[in-house]
């Protein structure tokens, strides 16, 4: 009877310990917004179990100022704000992601967006994650007076991006998943064509990237 009481102790104790889910980068994320352009912000969601894992989501709070525009997209949809719930694609060995798009205008501040992510058919576990975001605006002065023009948009086979700046940046295309698409070093004061006629269509974000750091970020619609 010994025996079988500590069997069922240490088999209760590794169910309680076993997640069938984990988080990446973290369940909080921290973010840097820069003002008047979008910055895109994504916590992937990994299956840690040998089956195919539906997962759903509930939106629980926003405290970012109120002007500023936020948008979501799951592995299921893009929506052009934030839903109160949804439900993931299921999952086997790929990722699921809540991914945040946004654009803070001219509204300096801070703020927490949270929700709740939970198996669909098992909500006795929910797990929390957290993006937090704010802006520095002091730290983008040096940078504040970029001109960046990317035409035609919407596009469909090609893409033109042109800048008057005297340094060379990165550019970089990612498409709604977050996946990077295209990444180019781009000379000052050069005009630069991208191909686009293999991209699927829907939604991409080029940056401007200085030191590793996004300087400007733009939305591109592809439609063949």
């Amino acid at each position: 009877m010994r025996h079988m009481v500590l069997i069922f102790l240490v088999f209760s104790v590794t169910s309680l310990g076993a997640q069938s889910m984990s988080f990446s980068p973290n369940v909080d994320l921290y973010g840097t917004a820069i003002l008047e352009n979008y910055s895109v912000y994504q916590i992937d969601v990994l299956n840690e179990t040998e089956d195919s894992l539906q997962l759903s989501w509930k939106f629980v709070e926003n405290t970012t100022p109120e002007e500023w525009t936020i948008t979501l997209c799951d592995n299921m949809n893009c929506y052009g704000y934030i839903p109160l719930s949804g439900i993931m694609n299921p999952i086997l060995e790929d990722t699921a992601f809540i991914k945040l798009d946004i654009n803070p205008h001219s509204t300096p501040g801070e703020g927490i967006v949270t929700f709740e992510i939970f198996e669909t058919e098992d909500q006795s576990v929910i797990h929390e994650i957290r993006f937090h975001i704010s802006t520095t605006p002091v730290s983008n002065e040096n940078y504040a007076d970029i001109k960046v023009e990317i035409f035609p948009n919407p596009a469909s086979d090609f893409v033109v991006v042109e800048h008057s700046q005297l340094e060379k940046y990165n550019i970089s295309i990612t498409n709604a998943n977050g996946q990077p698409v295209y990444l180019s070093e781009l000379p000052p004061n050069e005009k630069r064509e991208i191909l686009t006629n293999d991209f699927a269509n829907g939604i991409y974000y080029l940056s401007f990237l200085k030191d590793q750091a996004i300087i400007s970020t733009k939305k591109i619609l592809i439609n063949h």
